[in-house]
């Protein structure tokens, strides 16, 4: 067993965990009778989700590193683990039956955001390690934390939606443009 094998297991299990949790999540909400909609928090969602997939198919260009380092494997980790705390306080716990999504997004989109962010700003240092990901990272790689923070900063529901409209963009177009790199 290789290194990478050994060490993408673990990695595996926490990306699953946080998808397994959105997914959970998203099966509940089709559940729920008279929960109250919030495509902000869809929305957010989304970008979760998308970010654990990402994340996964980033960690197949890793395949090739021959060292892995306690650091190194401490960088993806925290990455993976920044996801799995975003998946988990995106969604609300227990039954959804009546639940007000617009309410549970205003108080708890903070508490999701900064994870979220983190594992951005972790993934611009991992892309920085691997060759398909290296030109990614230059001075517009701020702009993918940019409408994050401003989400987080302000509660105006115009800023929500910007911030919003604005990540999605950023990631449609690193999708189309680097789909074939994963």
């Amino acid at each position: 067993m290789s290194s990478f094998e050994f060490i993408s297991v673990l990695l595996s299990i926490v990306t699953s965990l946080s998808l397994a949790h959105l997914l959970t999540a998203i099966a509940r909400m089709a559940q729920a009778k008279e929960m109250m909609v919030s495509f902000l928090l869809l929305g957010w969602m989304g970008l979760i989700l998308f970010g654990c997939v990402d994340y996964w198919f980033s960690l197949w260009q890793a395949r090739e590193t021959e060292a892995w380092s306690l650091g190194y494997v401490g960088l993806w980790l925290l990455m993976s683990t920044m996801l799995y705390l975003a998946a988990w306080l995106v969604v609300p716990e227990g039954k959804l039956d009546g639940v007000d999504l617009p309410r549970f997004f205003d108080e708890n989109r903070r508490k999701f955001l900064i994870p979220f962010a983190g594992a951005q700003l972790v993934g611009v240092l991992i892309n920085s390690t691997l060759d398909a990901f290296r030109d990614l990272v230059d001075a517009r790689t701020i702009l993918w934390i940019l409408p994050i923070v401003a989400a987080w900063w302000w509660s105006n529901r115009s800023v929500q939606i910007a911030a919003l409209v604005a990540t999605w963009a950023m990631v449609a177009q690193y999708a189309v443009g680097h789909l074939s790199a994963l």
